[in-house]
Order: structure tokens, then C-alpha cells, then sequence
């Protein structure tokens, strides 16, 4: 799972790194996914040992729409699985590029986080989709956040509301500071 995890840290990377115009025009989460996950492709190849990643990924393995608990629609910005039974790695991003003079988020973004951990609570805690892992990505115009959800773990963990409370409960990742591209 930790190759996984490296990967999609160095992916995101590679975005920040080369996608610096898409960052100044404050793209939405779907384009960033989008150049993650051709990133993705780049480092590892098309498939992971039978596992594959793969955005807005929104079907079952029988063609039925990904059901979450509570019966929900759901449409992951990125997943890692085999395309048929073994869900393995879902992934949620929000682009927070204004944030007001307190650091704190403005609604539609809290509300936009709150549902994103409502879908990875209850992709990770079993249900149907029972993925193993579950991982927030917040992007800002400087740095990314990502904090890991595992089955039986932090899952009461609450959405942040402002940047200080993101920077207590996520990892922070500086791309302009990572020994990759040092």
C-alpha cells in the first residue's frame, strides 16, 4: 500500500512541478485529477500487479453506479482497483484557492470537504465498496495536504474548517522542498 501512497505523493508532485499554469488558472479538481493520474501512468505503468488507477471511475463490477452507504451515488475523483472486485485505494481532492483573511474556508468549500469525507468514510468503512484505504487531497496554489483514512482507524476524524486545522490533521507536502526534484 505504501508504494501506492509514494506514488501518488510524487505524482502530485510532478503536477505542481509542470502544470504551474493550471495551478495560476485555479482549475477545478477534475482537470488536477485528470494530470494525476497520467502522472500516475507515467511512473508505474498502465497496471499496478492487476490494479489499476483511474479517475471519475464510476461503476461496480457489474456495470451497476458505485453505491455508497447511505445509498448514495458516488463519482471518486481517483481510484486504485482491479476493475472488478478488489477496491484498494479512493481518492478525494478539493482545490481550496481563496481562502479568506482568517484562514478559514468559505462555505462552499467546507461543504464540498464535508462530503468528500461523507464518501471516503463510507468507501473505507466496509459497505459495499470496502476499499482499504481512503485519502483527502487538499490542494492550495503552495502546497498539498493529504490525509489517510484506514479501515478501523481515524474514521470519526471531523472535515477541517480552516487551514490550521488542516495543518494539524494532514501530511504536508511543499513540492518546492521534496529531494525528488532537488
Amino acid at each position: 500500500m505504501k508504494r501506492f501512497v509514494d506514488d501518488l505523493v510524487a505524482a502530485i508532485q510532478m503536477f505542481y512541478q509542470d502544470q504551474g499554469a493550471l495551478i495560476e488558472h485555479r482549475v477545478h479538481e477534475r482537470t488536477i485529477a485528470s494530470w494525476v493520474h497520467s502522472y500516475l501512468v507515467k511512473l508505474g505503468g498502465l497496471c499496478y500487479d492487476g490494479l489499476y488507477w483511474d479517475c471519475e471511475y464510476n461503476r461496480m463490477r457489474n456495470q451497476d453506479p458505485k453505491i455508497s452507504c447511505p445509498r448514495k451515488r458516488i463519482v471518486p475523483d481517483l481510484i486504485l482497483h482491479d476493475r472488478g472486485s478488489r477496491n484498494m485505494v479512493i481518492c478525494e481532492m478539493k482545490a481550496v484557492w481563496d481562502v479568506g483573511p482568517s484562514g478559514r474556508f468559505c462555505q462552499r468549500i467546507r461543504k464540498g470537504i464535508c462530503k468528500d469525507y461523507d464518501t471516503l468514510r463510507s468507501a473505507v468503512n466496509g459497505c459495499m465498496l470496502g476499499y482499504c484505504v481512503g485519502l483527502h487531497v487538499i490542494f492550495t496554489a503552495e502546497s498539498f495536504y493529504m490525509l489517510r483514512f484506514e479501515r478501523g482507524g481515524n474514521l470519526c476524524v471531523e472535515p477541517p474548517e480552516d487551514f490550521q486545522t488542516v495543518e494539524r490533521k494532514y501530511d504536508i507536502y511543499n513540492p518546492n522542498e521534496n529531494p525528488i526534484f532537488n
